[in-house]
């Protein structure tokens, strides 16, 4: 069935199907953190340190972490804006790093990723600079499949996982 209206009426028919079909839109999607998940202190602890802009190598970095951490310190957490947000941290750093890089200008933040892997960083490390990555490519980009997969909160504590291990061994 394809129905043309204007987008006003075609909205209200969107969320009265969705609300039908009790379906909740990804960027309205919200995961239960309890503040006391293991890491959650170390990971919380770890942002509030490098926050300071004295400490870093630009106020836009501690601008990121911030938000970063005030995401991380609400009881309900949105994938969609920590993934963007984790994506873009890490897209930094690793940018940060190769900035004696001839090519640092075209670099994005999977092949900044893979060079540093040709440079010899640590193997775990690059995983979980793909994880982090991947979870923020996700949760930036709207699913074109058929069936999209849900966020789960296990999805969330393996990002977290990896981005606690990219912000411990920073820099790398």
């Amino acid at each position: 069935m394809i129905i043309f209206d204007t987008d006003r009426h075609l909205s209200v028919l969107g969320r009265a199907i969705d609300s039908t079909l009790a379906r909740v839109d990804a960027k309205d999607l919200r995961n239960p953190l309890s503040s006391d998940l293991p890491g959650l202190k170390q990971l919380n602890d770890l942002l509030r340190n490098r926050v300071d802009p004295r400490n870093l190598h630009s106020s836009a970095m501690a601008h990121d972490l911030g938000e970063l951490l005030e995401i991380l310190r609400a009881k309900q957490i949105a994938p969609i804006a920590l993934g963007i947000h984790a994506r873009r941290v890490v897209e930094k750093l690793v940018l940060h790093s190769l900035r004696d890089d001839p090519d640092q200008h075209r670099l994005n933040l999977n092949h900044g990723i893979r060079l540093l892997a040709q440079r010899g960083a640590d193997r775990w490390l690059i995983s979980c600079l793909h994880q982090v990555r991947c979870f923020g490519n996700w949760m930036g980009h709207p699913s074109t499949d058929d069936a999209p997969r849900p966020v789960q909160l296990h999805d969330v504590l393996a990002m977290l996982s990896a981005l606690q291990r990219v912000l411990e061994d920073y820099p790398w």
